[in-house]
């Protein structure tokens, strides 16, 4: 990481990252396994619903999903805009920018052969 003081001090270093990628890891039916993006205006979360061996989780599954908020018009996220056509070029470079943050902190599922699956099978 690196420190915010400067941002609170109203000086941010021009190089200040412009999106955050998260990932919650644990799997339960009404929260599931999912890994977002999301920067000043967007939010883009994959809910890819496996517990992928994780300790903590429910064993049960849920259908990969997609979900999109324009934090902007809709800050409370209650409609998901994944869908909408007029948001389609920002969700790809959205999902292009998710998989270069994934790398960038080496969380990529490397030996995780049913992630590889579910995004081969459900990313794009």
């Amino acid at each position: 990481g690196h420190s915010f003081r400067d941002n609170l001090k109203g000086n941010t270093p021009k190089d200040w990252r412009k999106e955050m990628y998260y990932r919650y890891w644990t799997q339960h039916s009404n929260r599931p396994a999912h890994m977002g993006i999301r920067n000043e205006r967007y939010k883009l979360m994959f809910f890819y619903g496996d517990r992928l061996n994780m300790t903590g989780s429910e064993d049960k599954t849920t259908t990969p999903a997609w979900e999109f908020y324009d934090l902007q018009s809709d800050p409370r996220e209650n409609h998901n805009a994944y869908n909408d056509p007029q948001y389609a070029k920002i969700i790809r470079q959205m999902k292009e920018e998710m998989l270069k943050l994934r790398k960038e902190v080496k969380d990529e599922d490397t030996n995780t052969p049913k992630m590889k699956e579910i995004m081969d099978t459900y990313y794009w």
